[in-house]
């Protein structure tokens, strides 16, 4: 299972499991929403840490 970490419309974040199996429709329904994928939550809110640690234009 891959984990992703969306940004909705509603400027709200999510992570969100998909099964391998449903990747394909996944990425063709909430593509342009996809900040960044991990293979495990724990993975996605490093990931997220450090890109709020960024500055900008970094």
């Amino acid at each position: 299972m891959k984990h992703y970490l969306l940004k909705t419309n509603k400027e709200e974040l999510n992570i969100i499991g998909v099964n391998p199996e449903d990747e394909i429709a996944f990425h063709a329904a909430y593509g342009k929403e996809i900040i960044f994928s991990g293979d495990n939550i724990q993975e996605l809110l490093i990931r997220w840490r450090q890109l709020l640690k960024e500055p900008p234009g970094g």
